[in-house]
């Protein structure tokens, strides 16, 4: 890379410096939170941040702040020596020791033992993760690294020579470990030594780099540059002298930058460039340079603090580089590379590439005020003046005031179009003057509806548009017409037309950048600030590149990003990257033969030549920097069984429900921009969408509810490119009422108490009901005792004796036996079911009972009446239990107030039948003198009959005490349809669960 410089290099001057420019450099120092001024060091790793090692600690630089670190930290010492980011930590080798920090783990090693009185000079990671150490005095010393430990009890020492005396180390790309000092090069092949001669003896290597073609670049002290081949085998010097040689440093784009005591320089393959305190640096003793993640090239000074190097693309000139003014409102450029700017309040300056000349009222123009300018191919420059139209043609210089051809004497706008004349925009309307000198005026309220002509352009169609402050209007054939997207556009006052391509222009307002395709008109947004929709000039580089100006600064859109809809089309250039002012002027932009580009701003212009294909966007780096309780610092370790050593926040974080009030601290990391910063938080579980971008860096989210929550934080610069978003997940447990543990001992103790109730309940009911079945079962025992009684009456038993006494005394023996033997048979059934436990006797138990009962009465009243007793063939009286005589109280009742009271023959009948699965029908039925004419025969017969009345107070309690249910209707008198009684019945019918 570097053989074609090596002779240009020997010739060179390090003083040789265009006065005529400056170069944007950004200081930092002790105010701004810099450790201490004197900077050893510099070095950027890949997580963003900047480390500077000082005489004082170590400071870090995320862009905005400065944090520091010193022997109150963690550090052996403050001398910092040397920083190398590796493996994701930072490494820093103070004066007696090294340290490891990664996010806030800092870890330290003490090497006083090696290293006492002398110090450490450098280190280095080989490709095995040793550390190599230099020392001056003692040599070389490799360290094994283990999980990113020091295995101190490992160490490897290696002596070079008898003095050792060592500077710098340095690992290559293929793992080779470069060792420069005192009279000494050499490198370490698998820990065996290689010395290369050195050309003269009183040489110092103090610097190491490597270019991307894998080749050796060193620096001595006194004596110039070396680049070392790649097989090793000569040694090329690149220059005589660029005086005392501090480090060097190889950028992303190869380029080799070198620190000196007498400024920085910059060669790449083409090229070399000197910065001094003449043209932008702050302090010329330049000691290390390094480049971060971002691109931006810092430079450590000794007693300076830190520079960063905006961009070597962008050169800004101002007054006082011989600019007549620094607001530079347009530029335009002759046949001679000559570029004229036109500045508000300082008249032209005419720059040669060298020096300014100035062109004003006392040459003749218009005004020092000068809006526009145009270069036309009868190389004829306008200039267009608050005051008149001014003419520069072959040398001679003319202004036009007040003539028929201008609409106005303040000409805002120049526009040429090819082969036909120039268009004049003015405060008051446009004109067009022709190449024959013929002219078309278009003045404000005669033929034209607008004013302030503030730019000019073909638009897609090859029609002329203007814009005006009251929108886009169309000229075409002499005609004048309103652009039908008016009405679409925000804000109506237009300064800036250009056509991009065939397929689209760009219309800027004072409110917002649009594009419009020939059909639809899109608006395009720059930035999230307001002032970016301010739009001030568009300008275009090439098919790739298109530039807006606006009071926040200029844009770059990568049109072919752009149109593939891509985030990072568009790039911002500010202050931060070498702008000297965001503030840009009107129509201030040009491209000149050579394609540098010139912008005007409020501190001056600014030229751009391209160096990037492409300029990509860098998104920052957030962090979480800690979590708070009710905005207290909050002891982790009280919550969480275990803490990330490098960010110091809990893992698997669970706290109880009351513990729900956390405040969230987050930064970016972001050199470029890095007040522009804004944040969007999500909590998930709780938040249903990203909030909008603000700068605050924390948020506080209160009384949330129970449940798994992660917090999500992402930053941005433009809010249209976001950084990685960085997590925080945490569990707010539920409250102790609502778990499951504390249901299931609920329910336990509900369930124990339910059943602690149920059983008493039912010991209750079983006590009650047995109270109420012995209660039941000894007044049944009494009924039937009545019933047995009613049954047995003393009537009926001396009749029955009587009975047999009659058959014995006529002789009739046969009746008397017969008499007497179902007499005895009646007796003793009864007998039998009073002491019966279960109340119930078969049916064909009552059945028999009852037939025995109607015989002896049939015979007693010597056959008054006959009987029968008829039952269903599908019933089985032995399978059926009844209550014993629960029948023979209704044909008592039948036989004693039915038949006995009517002279003719009686007949009763007892009917069984089954009416239902389990129900039966019981019929007593009588041929007698019915209900009504028994009533009135009660009052005179001495027959008291209670046996109905005792039945039915059993069968109510057989009902209580058993499965069965006896419903009973009647006595109902039977009549015919013609009101004659036929007699008396009753109807029981039995309901029998048990069956």
């Amino acid at each position: 890379m570097y053989k074609l410089l090596s002779s240009i290099l020997i010739l060179f001057i390090p003083f040789l410096v265009c006065k005529a420019q400056q170069y944007s450099f950004i200081n930092y120092s002790v105010e701004d939170g810099l450790a201490q001024t004197q900077v050893f060091v510099l070095e950027a790793g890949s997580d963003g941040y900047l480390w500077i090692g000082t005489a004082g600690g170590v400071s870090r630089f995320d862009g905005g702040e400065f944090k520091n670190y010193s022997t109150e930290n963690g550090l052996i010492d403050n001398t910092v020596k040397k920083i190398v980011y590796h493996n994701n930590y930072t490494w820093i080798a103070s004066q007696y020791g090294i340290t490891a920090v990664i996010g806030k783990k800092i870890t330290s090693w003490d090497l006083t033992s090696i290293a006492e009185g002398i110090g450490i000079t450098s280190f280095t990671f080989d490709k095995d993760n040793n550390l190599w150490l230099a020392i001056r005095g003692k040599g070389v010393f490799k360290i094994p690294v283990i999980n990113n430990k020091l295995k101190l009890e490992s160490i490897k020492k290696f002596s070079l020579d008898d003095q050792n005396l060592v500077k710098t180390i340095f690992c290559d790309q293929q793992g080779l470990i470069w060792v420069g000092g005192r009279n000494t090069l050499g490198f370490f092949e698998h820990d065996v030594w290689r010395k290369e001669s050195l050309s003269d003896v009183n040489y110092t290597i103090t610097s190491f780099t490597e270019n991307k073609k894998g080749e050796i670049i060193y620096a001595t002290q006194n004596n110039g540059l070396f680049e070392v081949k790649s097989n090793y085998t000569s040694q090329i010097k690149l220059s005589e002298n660029f005086g005392f040689i501090n480090h060097l440093y190889t950028d992303k784009r190869d380029r080799l930058w070198i620190s000196t005591n007498y400024g920085a320089f910059v060669l790449d393959s083409v090229s070399i460039k000197h910065f001094t305190s003449e043209n932008g640096l702050i302090n010329n003793r330049i000691k290390n340079i390094t480049e971060d993640r971002e691109g931006n090239i810092w430079l450590g000074t000794d007693g300076g603090g830190i520079t960063r190097f905006t961009s070597d693309e962008l050169v800004s000139y101002s007054k006082k580089d011989g600019l007549s003014s620094d607001y530079v409102l347009s530029a335009v450029e002759d046949d001679n590379s000559k570029i004229y700017f036109s500045t508000y309040g300082g008249g032209v300056s005419l720059f040669d590439g060298q020096n300014f000349s100035t062109i004003n009222k006392e040459n003749l123009l218009g005004d020092n005020t000068v809006w526009s300018s145009l270069y036309t191919p009868d190389s004829s420059l306008w200039f267009g003046t608050a005051n008149g139209l001014s003419l520069i043609k072959k040398g001679k210089l003319e202004t036009f005031r007040n003539t028929d051809w201008l609409t106005s004497n303040k000409v805002l706008s120049l526009y040429n179009e090819k082969n036909k004349g120039t268009w004049i925009g003015t405060s008051k309307g446009v004109s067009f003057m022709a190449n024959d000198g013929r002219s078309k005026v278009y003045k404000y309220q005669e033929n034209f509806p607008a004013k302030n002509i503030r730019t000019i352009e073909k638009s897609l169609s090859n029609s002329i548009w203007v814009g005006t402050s009251s929108g886009v209007f169309e000229i075409e054939n002499d005609s004048v017409s309103e652009v039908y997207f008016n009405s679409k556009l925000e804000n109506k006052i237009v300064y800036s037309l250009k056509k991009i391509s065939k397929k689209m222009i760009l219309i800027g307002t004072g409110n917002g950048l649009y594009s419009f395709d020939g059909e639809q008109l899109s608006k395009i947004k720059l930035h999230e600030s307001f002032s970016a929709n301010n739009i001030n000039f568009i300008g275009v580089e090439d098919s790739n590149y298109v530039w807006i100006g606006t009071n926040y600064g200029i844009f770059e859109i990568h049109i072919p990003s752009y149109l593939a809809k891509k985030n990072n089309a568009i790039h911002h250039y500010s202050i931060t990257n070498g702008l000297p002012s965001i503030e840009t002027n009107l129509n201030s932009f040009y491209k000149d033969s050579k394609g540098v580009i010139w912008m005007g701003t409020s501190k001056g212009v600014v030229s751009f030549k391209r160096k990037h294909e492409k300029h990509e966007f860098t998104n920052p780096v957030v962090v979480i920097e800690k979590v708070q309780l009710f905005l207290r610092e909050t002891n982790w370790s009280k919550y969480a069984k275990e803490i990330n050593e490098e960010t110091k926040l809990p893992k698997n974080l669970s706290v109880g429900y009351k513990k729900n009030y956390f405040t969230f601290f987050y930064n970016a990391i972001a050199i470029n921009q890095n007040k522009e910063i804004k944040y969007s938080v999500l909590l998930e579980g709780f938040d249903l969408e990203w909030s909008p971008p603000v700068k605050q860096s924390s948020v506080t989210y209160t009384n949330l509810p129970h449940g798994s929550y992660t917090f999500k934080v992402r930053a941005t610069k433009d809010a249209i490119n976001w950084s990685e978003i960085e997590l925080f997940s945490f569990e707010i447990l539920k409250p102790f009422y609502l778990t499951s543990w504390f249901f299931m001992l609920i329910f336990i103790i509900l369930f124990i108490t339910v059943l602690i109730f149920w059983k008493w309940q039912v010991s209750i009911s079983k006590r009650k009901a047995l109270t109420q079945k012995l209660y039941y079962k000894s007044k049944l025992l009494a009924l039937e005792q009545q019933t047995l009684n009613a049954s047995m009456n003393r009537h009926f038993i001396f009749n029955s004796l009587n009975s047999i006494q009659y058959y014995i005394n006529t002789k009739d023996r046969l009746s008397a036996n017969k008499y007497l033997t179902n007499f005895a048979k009646l007796i003793r059934k009864n007998l039998d079911s009073s002491v019966s436990g279960t109340n119930l006797v078969p049916l064909s138990d009552e059945l028999e009972r009852l037939e025995l009962y109607l015989s002896l009465e049939n015979m007693r009243f010597q056959n008054k009446f006959t009987y029968e007793i008829i039952v269903e063939d599908n019933i089985d009286p032995n399978v059926i239990d009844v209550p014993p005589m629960f029948l023979q109280p209704y044909v008592e009742n039948s036989i004693w107030h039915g038949i006995l009271p009517v002279e003719k023959e009686g007949l009763i009948k007892v009917i069984l039948s089954k009416i239902a699965n389990n129900d039966f029908l019981f019929v007593i039925e009588d041929n007698g003198i019915g209900i009504d004419a028994s009533i009135a025969n009660k009052s005179s017969s001495d027959h008291s009959s209670k046996g109905m009345s005792i039945n039915s107070g059993r069968l109510e309690i057989l009902k209580k005490t058993t499965n069965q249910e006896f419903i009973i209707t009647g006595p109902f008198q039977i009549e015919d349809s013609d009101g004659i009684i036929l007699g008396t019945r009753v109807e029981i019918r039995l309901k029998n669960d048990k069956m």
